[in-house]
């Protein structure tokens, strides 16, 4: 992407190289720039293929009363989805997207109160989408003081996810883990470890 972005100062072969000046000078905020519309038409390309569609718009941590409706619903006739909830019915289909609606205003936390199920599936996390998200900020905050000795936040096994605009911070261990042999995921925009109340 460098290459690709660098400014021609001339001399230029058929490749683009040059014998005096190589290919040129770098300019990093086109690269950046390029690097970051790659994301964005990854994300988009992933949205259009998935089935479902999950919208938080809880900050709490119960789970789902049935993973096999594809509704959030908590046996209670209470329409809550909460981001274990959601990460269990997108594991239960084909992945999904998941997007934030919660009520409130400024930095909105949910406590994880034990270890969250591993995403196995394609997922599309975006707490960009929450209201009152403006440029350079990050409203959606994951807590894992609550969660146990020896607990990761979000771990990632399938191919193909991409997880953007969360602060996750106070696990034991690891904010975001990526394992197996999955691939494709992007996970840019976050704020792993720091908690948004005391920016490290």
């Amino acid at each position: 992407m460098l290459r690709d972005t660098a400014i021609d100062l001339g001399e230029p072969d058929s490749d683009g190289d040059s014998a005096v000046f190589r290919y040129g000078r770098s300019d990093a905020l086109s690269a950046i720039e390029s690097i970051a519309s790659e994301f964005d038409n990854f994300a988009l390309d992933s949205v259009s293929g998935f089935p479902n569609s999950y919208t938080e718009d809880s900050t709490g941590d119960g789970a789902d009363s049935s993973t096999s409706d594809g509704l959030c619903d908590d046996g209670n006739g209470n329409c809550t989805l909460s981001l274990r909830a959601a990460i269990r019915q997108a594991d239960a289909g084909r992945g999904a997207p998941i997007k934030y609606n919660i009520s409130g205003s400024g930095a909105l936390t949910t406590s994880s109160a034990s270890v969250l199920p591993t995403i196995t599936r394609s997922v599309f996390i975006d707490g960009f989408n929450q209201p009152g998200t403006g440029a350079g900020t990050v409203l959606i905050e994951l807590d894992g003081s609550s969660a146990g000795a020896n607990v990761d936040g979000l771990t990632l096994t399938g191919k193909g996810s991409y997880i953007r605009g969360l602060a996750v911070n106070d696990f034991d261990c690891n904010g975001i883990v990526l394992r197996g042999s999955g691939g494709e995921q992007v996970i840019v925009g976050n704020m792993i470890g720091p908690n948004p109340a005391r920016r490290r």
